[in-house]
């Protein structure tokens, strides 16, 4: 490649003059095809209606002279490397020329200047799946046009992006230096390649946020209380680890962010990048994280953001009462904080002083968890034999029951009775 996309780009460019005009679009027209690089001059005849009908670029050229001059030719001058007109023009008649990783990048460039649309997704979809082998012959696709960089993310999957930052066996060089040791270098191709996964990177986390933003006015916010960020989408599922916690009459928790007023997310990801040194990729998966939800925590009954997987928040020591200063209200002796004697949260609502990992029973099949009540208990052991036959684990979680209330049809037996009916299943989570 002798030229950098942006070159590319700028080297395209068109003059066109009618000389006597055209009467039908049945007529030829003739291309005088420019290459500055080469000091090259060739000349291409092309049918009128195959010109305007698969390079659009030239139709709000043509269509006013196609109407106001009723004459005999026409001609048009165009500045752009030879072999990649001659691919096009072969493309646009239909002869199927072959794209490769040679032609790829000023293909993509030209055919999207031209306005022709499907070739440009082509491209694009081909420099996706071989940007490996693309940016190994030295393109610069981080200076690709915005568009174009937009097209290419779309079609590259997260592991197909990180696999850009990959360094193998193949990506480095051993240099022995006249009487040195051996040093190891870095192919140069590497740089190429994290170039442009930093250039995606940056491209994927704009068109996060702006999907969410488009999403029915679904914004990312952060917490006044406790400075998290959080999707407004799943608001009212998630917990904020200090807001005030209550328990509805379903026995849910409820611990809601409250939205910091002015809160800017673009100009929280500038100060990521710019002050504090982060690069595109640890912002994007620092936005994916928020706004995406895993599941609800099987230990806690939260709804877990990817950026909160361990933080399921529990004491490491029980409450002690003392019945004579206050028969109400504990204290946790790890951390002294208040442990109301009467609880319907099951102890959730109380937080915790240390974190852990959540856990979620819909997405493990070979755990399976279930309430600690006694029927459910009993249940589970019939409807899962199977699965206990193969040794795994019968875990029992209070936060698995659907109601937790005053009314005693949502009351359980308490675990110390329940235990010993069921020595298989494991009630310490």
């Amino acid at each position: 490649m002798r030229t950098t996309p942006r070159q590319e780009a700028a080297s395209m460019r068109v003059a066109h003059g009618a000389r006597h005009g055209w009467g039908d679009l049945a007529l030829q027209v003739v291309v005088h095809v420019l290459d500055e690089a080469r000091n090259e001059r060739r000349d291409f005849t092309c049918d009128l209606k195959t010109l305007l009908g698969q390079m659009r670029y030239f139709k709000q050229h043509l269509a006013a002279d196609v109407e106001t001059r009723p004459e005999a030719s026409a001609e048009l001058s165009v500045h752009c490397d030879i072999p990649t007109f001659e691919w096009l023009v072969d493309h646009a008649e239909g002869r199927d020329p072959r794209v490769t990783t040679t032609n790829c990048v000023a293909l993509m460039i030209s055919s999207d200047f031209l306005r022709m649309d499907a070739l440009t997704e082509k491209c694009a979809d081909f420099v996706a799946a071989r940007a490996h082998e693309i940016c190994a012959l030295g393109a610069d696709l981080a200076n690709l046009a915005r568009g174009l960089l937009e097209k290419i993310a779309r079609r590259m999957s997260d592991d197909a992006l990180e696999s850009l930052l990959a360094t193998s066996d193949e990506d480095v060089v051993h240099v022995a230096p006249s009487g040195g040791r051996p040093e190891v270098r870095e192919k140069n191709d590497s740089d190429s390649r994290r170039a442009l996964a930093a250039t995606l990177y940056r491209v994927k986390t704009e068109a996060l946020i702006a999907s969410r933003r488009a999403d029915a006015g679904v914004t990312i916010a952060r917490c006044a209380a406790c400075g998290l960020l959080f999707s407004e989408k799943h608001r009212f599922g998630l917990r904020c680890p200090r807001a005030r916690r209550h328990v509805d009459y379903h026995g849910a928790v409820i611990a809601r962010h409250a939205p910091m007023k002015d809160f800017d997310v673009h100009a929280h990801i500038e100060r990521l990048i710019t002050a504090r040194g982060h690069a595109w990729r640890d912002v994007y998966w620092h936005v994916w994280g928020v706004t995406h939800v895993i599941d609800r925590c099987g230990r806690c009954g939260a709804v877990v953001p990817a950026s909160e997987l361990a933080q399921c928040e529990y004491h490491l020591k029980p409450a002690t009462f003392d019945d004579d200063a206050n028969a109400l209200v504990g204290t946790f002796a790890c951390c002294g904080s208040r442990a109301p004697r009467f609880d319907p949260s099951g102890g959730i609502a109380a937080g915790g002083c240390e974190g852990r990992d959540h856990v979620f029973p819909t997405l493990d099949n070979d755990e399976p968890r279930f309430s600690e009540g006694r029927r459910a208990l009993e249940t589970a052991r019939l409807a899962f034999a199977a699965h206990l036959a193969r040794g795994a684990p019968f875990v029992a979680v209070e936060s698995c029951r659907e109601q937790i209330g005053q009314n005693l049809c949502d009351k359980r037996q308490p675990a110390s009775l329940t235990r010993p009916l069921f020595p298989e299943a494991d009630m310490s989570a």
